[in-house]
């Protein structure tokens, strides 16, 4: 079976910024990409202590952004 893009997008940025990577913000079409990639960086954590990054969809991030609703 493949694996999926956002289980590898995870395990990626969980190798190179394990402490860093609440100074990223990830943007996703819909809330079930974000919800995924959630999953997925609590999955490659190991139960290692950490924060999580900001992830939003992109309307939220537009209107965030923007300060319309």
């Amino acid at each position: 079976m493949k694996t999926p893009f956002l289980k590898k997008l995870a395990k990626e940025y969980i190798r190179q910024e394990t402490d860093n990577l609440v100074d990223y913000t990830f943007v996703f079409p819909n809330q079930r990409s974000t919800s995924f990639f959630k999953k997925y960086l609590i999955e490659e954590s190991r139960g290692r202590p950490m924060l999580l990054p900001e992830i939003t969809t992109i309307s939220d991030f537009i209107s965030e952004q923007s300060g319309l609703t």
